[in-house]
């Protein structure tokens, strides 16, 4: 009823030892989802709580369980598997790593058979922001982003430090001429 009206469902499974803990059920579960109109949204890395290590799983069997979902079901029929990180660190993405190594000419990438293959970069065009010309960006400027890893990759911040870091601390313990910058190096 809810699919049928236009509601979004989705489904989002801890992992558990013992009981989910197999690609081939899991396999099953997110295409029998999907055919249900239920998205599989997350898979969840157990938490770290009393009374639950029994249930808990390697991080690696998670990585595996979706190492066999991709390219061998529908990429709608694969959830992310994700870490909530204890202590408010919020959900991080974790999954295989299909991005070898990379360089200006090419990249080098493995696909979920572990063939592996290269892919070439394009000629000159290694910098993440948009010609002063973008007309998308002349019209729609609060979209611009000045915050976080974007804000790096556009070159208006040359680093990110974490506030409250303890090399943070340290370097203001240290004399500094007033008004100078911090290094990325030094992080």
């Amino acid at each position: 009823m809810l699919v049928d009206a236009g509601i979004p469902v989705g489904n989002q499974q801890v992992l558990l030892k013992g009981v989910n803990d197999c690609p081939v059920i899991t396999k099953k579960l997110c295409q029998d989802l999907t055919a249900i109109r239920c998205r599989p949204y997350y898979i969840y890395q157990c938490d770290i709580a009393k009374g639950l290590e029994h249930f808990r799983t390697a991080i690696a069997k998670g990585i595996e369980i979706i190492e066999n979902l991709r390219g061998h079901t529908s990429g709608y029929a694969v959830p992310q598997f994700i870490i909530d990180a204890p202590t408010g660190g919020g959900k991080i993405p974790v999954g295989p790593n299909y991005l070898i190594s990379m360089s200006d000419k090419r990249v080098i990438l493995r696909n979920y058979e572990g063939g592996v293959f290269q892919f070439p970069e394009v000629e000159g065009d290694r910098v993440s922001v948009c010609p002063d010309s973008c007309k998308m960006c002349e019209e729609f400027p609060h979209l611009e982003s000045n915050e976080g890893v974007a804000a790096v990759l556009s070159g208006k911040k040359m680093c990110l430090m974490p506030e409250g870091a303890l090399r943070e601390r340290r370097r203001k313990e240290y004399h500094r001429p007033k008004g100078s910058a911090p290094k990325c190096h030094d992080f």
